[in-house]
């Protein structure tokens, strides 16, 4: 049987909604969307217990792109972001880079055909 502490010393623990703490994430990701992309919402996952939060996220690097500097600055506007803007701590952000994709600002329209020219004999 768990021993109850006394008011004086018990903590509340605010309970806050994943998608408050995705919407902190995402505007991180938005900022640094030069150098990262992420390809859907289900890549960001995270797990609360008591006042400490856990975050997963899977996410594409761009081409040319450091990665150990671009990985370390989101975990650091992370962790920043979620402890200011909470009661939380964020204990751990482990971030997976699945891809490394290179997007040229000029890309070549895929479908083009080649017209052949006939050449006349004359």
């Amino acid at each position: 049987m768990a021993k109850k502490l006394p008011d004086s010393v018990q903590r509340d623990v605010v309970n806050i909604d994943d998608t408050v703490f995705k919407k902190l994430i995402f505007s991180v990701l938005k900022a640094k969307k030069d150098s990262v992309q992420l390809e859907k919402d289900d890549d960001v996952a995270l797990s609360k217990r008591e006042k400490n939060v856990d975050i997963d996220i899977k996410l594409n690097v761009m081409y040319g792109k450091n990665i150990l500097t671009v990985v370390h600055d989101i975990q650091r506007e992370i962790k920043n972001s979620i402890e200011e803007y909470t009661c939380y701590k964020a204990t751990s952000i482990n971030i997976e880079v699945k891809n490394i994709i290179n997007i040229t600002k000029e890309e070549e329209p895929k479908n083009v055909e080649k017209k052949k020219t006939k050449r006349s004999n004359n």
